[in-house]
């Protein structure tokens, strides 16, 4: 099972192989950034679109994205719609609350480390999902991030193993979005991306998705659609995969590779180990 899907879905599969590549991981050492009590995280999960977009442009709200005719994609629906950005404080982040911001997206993905940045954190004036998420307004300059962040394990994983779509999401529209600018990123270093497939496995999940609609959560129908959302992370991680072993010119291809070569062509930025937050991470 891929990281992210682990504590969704329970598919045998995926399950036995992360087992056995646990078991091979080679270990990448990487420094622990050490946090002021307004430094704030952005997470992509292993969205390389994300990432890269994030390094061009810097992190913009949905509507400054279509001020700019940026392609922009969210992951789930918040309370901080479409003119605030979604933040972790981990200065607010409980190391025993599984429902923080920190645990379920900085703990599983790639985050990029903000700092001099205001934010809105007052519940008063506005709402929000997680105790330790505050909100940014429109936008954050490349100038403010400071850093990315990755769980070392994570670093040597192949890029097919790792989720690249918000599975867990419910939102059919969110899915296609991420998916589709995904393979425009690919297009645009050069791959050619299966387009027949991808096109089969949307009709699939769409025509799923409207039978479970009707049928007012089947439950068969919707374990269809969960396979289906994994049949369509299964096919963008693979084309991802194989677009970069092109690029590299390598037969195997880790997350530390791609991030290395994004990082590269951007800000060149340092990259920091995300793991369970201490008193000790603070400076």
């Amino acid at each position: 099972l891929k990281p992210s899907l682990f504590f969704v879905y329970n598919f045998n599969k995926h399950f036995k192989k992360l087992q056995v590549f646990d078991t091979i991981v080679m270990v990448i050492f990487m420094e622990d950034y050490r946090f002021n009590s307004d430094t704030l995280l952005h997470s992509v999960s292993f969205d390389l679109y994300k990432l890269y977009s994030i390094m061009q442009n810097g992190i913009l709200s949905k509507n400054e994205a279509e001020k700019q005719g940026i392609n922009f994609s969210r992951n789930h629906y918040g309370y901080n719609f479409d003119d605030y950005i979604s933040m972790t404080k981990p200065f607010y982040t409980s190391s025993d609350d599984e429902n923080s911001c920190y645990r379920k997206y900085v703990e599983r993905g790639i985050s990029l480390i903000i700092e001099d940045t205001p934010y809105i954190s007052n519940d008063d004036l506005m709402y929000f999902n997680h105790a330790d998420e505050v909100f940014v307004k429109d936008k954050v300059q490349k100038e403010n991030i400071k850093g990315l962040m990755v769980p070392e394990k994570y670093m040597s994983y192949q890029l097919s193993d790792l989720p690249m779509l918000p599975i867990e999401a419910k939102s059919y529209v969110n899915i296609k979005h991420c998916t589709d600018n995904l393979i425009r990123f690919l297009k645009s270093l050069g791959h050619k991306v299966d387009m027949e497939y991808y096109n089969d496995i949307l009709r699939e999940m769409y025509e799923t998705l409207q039978a479970l609609k009707a049928s007012k959560n089947d439950e068969e129908l919707l374990n269809d659609y969960k396979e289906a959302k994994c049949a369509l992370d299964d096919f963008i991680s693979v084309e991802v995969e194989n677009c970069f072993k092109k690029l590299l010119s390598k037969d195997e291809v880790l997350l530390s590779d791609a991030i290395s070569y994004i990082n590269n062509k951007t800000l060149n930025l340092k990259i920091y180990n995300a793991k369970l937050l201490k008193r000790g991470n603070f400076r």
